[in-house]
Order: structure tokens, then sequence, then C-alpha cells
């Protein structure tokens, strides 16, 4: 693994430089639940996964794209590409979602305990369920638009960074 990306996995999803000016041709490093492994989308070989403490090369996805988010667990890979979200297992590679999505960035983000991804779309946010790959609820927002994406730490709660929140239980 190059020195550089063990360096942006240590500082999270932000690329830098050697001399530590941020870098934009270079992949982010994303850590992939509580393990010491890291996931970076490459223009030439697509997803990767690493072990960190090893430097060792795990798998390679054949797959492309941007807002490359991991689940908690580890369990599940979201990515963004041609108008679409993709929701992956991580370790069968296969798709278990693949869902159209408006032109532009939209938010997406897993709960903790890697059972949901909620999805924002325009002002709602859809609420997916993992296993059953099914939408389970749709949050109204206030606005015309969600901004970032985040469940509190025991899942109880959906926030934006619009200022919007959900009670999950009561939508």
């Amino acid at each position: 693994l190059p020195e550089h990306a063990l360096g942006q996995a240590v500082r999270g999803v932000i690329r830098l430089h050697r001399d530590g000016r941020l870098d934009h041709d270079r992949p982010a490093v994303h850590l992939l639940g509580h393990e010491m492994h890291g996931c970076a989308v490459t223009r030439d070989a697509g997803l990767e996964r690493w072990d960190l403490s090893t430097r060792q090369l795990i798998a390679r996805y054949a797959l492309q794209g941007q807002g490359l988010v991991t689940s908690p667990d580890a369990r599940w890979l979201a990515l963004r590409a041609g108008g679409r979200v993709r929701v992956v297992d991580a370790s069968t590679e296969e798709v278990l979602l693949n869902l159209p999505i408006f032109a532009g960035s939209q938010p997406y983000a897993f709960s903790p305990d890697g059972s949901y991804l909620a999805l924002s779309r325009g002002s709602t946010v859809e609420l997916w369920d993992l296993e059953g790959g099914q939408r389970t609820k749709t949050l109204a927002g206030a606005g015309p638009s969600i901004n970032g994406l985040a469940f509190t730490p025991d899942g109880t709660r959906l926030v934006a960074g619009s200022g919007a929140a959900w009670e999950l239980e009561s939508g």
C-alpha cells in the first residue's frame, strides 16, 4: 500500500500529498468497519480493499464511482456512479440495491448497525432495509433539499446538515 494511502486512512477521507497539501488526483481511503481495512476507489483499478496493518491488497472490485461510503459493520459499500447509488455486499460483490438518483450529489448514509441506508431525494429521505432490499419509510424534510445525513450513534434518529431531524420510530 503506498505510504500516502496509509496516511489518508489515518486521517479519514482527506486526500493529502506527502507534504500535507490536499491532493485531488489520488483516491481517498475509507476505513472499513472496525477492522484495519481500508477501501479506495482508483481511476485504473476500480475499488480496492486493503489490510492497512500488513499493506496487502485483500480484494479488487469491478466498481467505479464517487462518494464511497462503508457501513460500520463492514458488510456493505455504497458508491455513486452514472446517476445511480449502488449498495454492494463487501464480501461477495453482489449488488443489493441499484437506486436511481437525481443529477448532482445526493447524500446517503448507513445506520450504525448496518441494517439501513438513508438516501436523500430532494426534500425527502428514503430509508432502505438492506436485508430485505426494500424501502421501508420516506421522511419529509423542510426546504427544497437535504444536505448531509448522519444517524445518531444509537440509530434512533437521523439528522441532516440542513437542520432537519427525524425520530425513526415515528418518522
